[in-house]
């Protein structure tokens, strides 16, 4: 162990259990479908690798044997609730907790320097965390945050062009209709994470001007899926997120001084690639390119 070390934080409706660089899963997914593949990647690489306690509502990490999420068993003692992400609330819940996991790492492994990963709401988790450091002036300090496939503004899948039909967001992508449908729509107590999105993005990120000055930023953004003359609000994309999200392409400096944009042909998860018909290395989260991209940015930063 080292005082350095990665912490990968995934996203919406996660399910995602605690895992040290020595210690993970034993069956299923060694760190639940979002983390698995980039926990092992950068391991390979030479990096100690922590991945954060997220689950569907309040509660510790347990046992999983899902088909949307993926199963995963006899993992290490989970952590309490009050350090466990609730991927179901308002991301601005997530803070104090994610800021309470990283005191433990630094109380129980000696860690004090981290490399930020954030897949999908994971990258806006992440986010919150380095606010979180910043206001407390906590002696932890971020070297570097990556984010992958996350939004830096309002994303596509909360952007209805009728407001009766969530699918109206997806302009006839039928793999974003299912995950419109099969992980939102059926899913109302996500209303308050769905609202921050679509109506109190801007009022969050002013409220984090300043957070990333001193820190490197990497953003990985895919755009599998296109449309000819498609609208740039929404094509490419990646099933989820669409591209100029992804890559920040209208965020200014203010917000996001130091980037580094890798924009790949690749979906959003291996949900998405999974629904329709893509082999797991398809996926962002799931794919060496990405991968190599992330260990060779860490690695440059001094």
């Amino acid at each position: 162990m080292t005082s350095r070390a990665v912490v990968i934080v995934s996203g919406v409706l996660s399910h995602s259990p605690f895992t040290t660089p020595d210690a993970a899963c034993a069956t299923g997914h060694a760190a639940g479908n979002s983390d698995t593949f980039l926990r092992q990647y950068l391991l390979d690489a030479g990096l100690d690798v922590y991945t954060a306690p997220q689950r569907m509502g309040d509660g510790q990490v347990v046992e999983l044997d899902d088909p949307f999420m993926g199963p995963f068993g006899s993992c290490p003692a989970p952590l309490p609730a009050e350090m466990t992400v609730d991927t179901t609330a308002d991301i601005v819940l997530s803070g104090p907790r994610l800021l309470r996991f990283v005191e433990y790492l630094r109380d129980r492994f000696g860690v004090i320097e981290i490399d930020l990963i954030g897949h999908s709401m994971g990258g806006l988790l992440a986010r919150t965390l380095i606010g979180e450091i910043a206001r407390a002036d906590h002696p932890v300090r971020v070297r570097t945050l990556t984010t992958v496939g996350s939004p830096w503004e309002p994303p596509m899948i909360v952007r209805q062009t009728d407001p009766d039909v969530p699918e109206s967001a997806c302009d006839g992508l039928e793999v974003c209709e299912v995950f419109v449908r099969e992980v939102f729509a059926a899913r109302p107590q996500i209303d308050a994470l769905i609202d921050r999105a679509r109506h109190g993005y801007d009022e969050w990120a002013d409220s984090l001007l300043g957070t990333l000055d001193d820190i490197p930023v990497t953003l990985v953004a895919g755009h599998h899926f296109t449309k000819e003359n498609g609208d740039p609000d929404r094509w490419p994309n990646d099933g989820v997120i669409q591209l100029s999200a992804s890559t920040a392409a209208n965020v200014d400096e203010r917000h996001l001084p130091d980037r580094r944009v890798h924009a790949l042909p690749l979906t959003h998860s291996l949900f998405v690639s999974e629904t329709v018909g893509l082999g797991p290395e398809t996926a962002l989260n799931w794919t060496p390119e990405v991968g190599r991209i992330i260990a060779d940015f860490i690695g440059s930063v001094g």
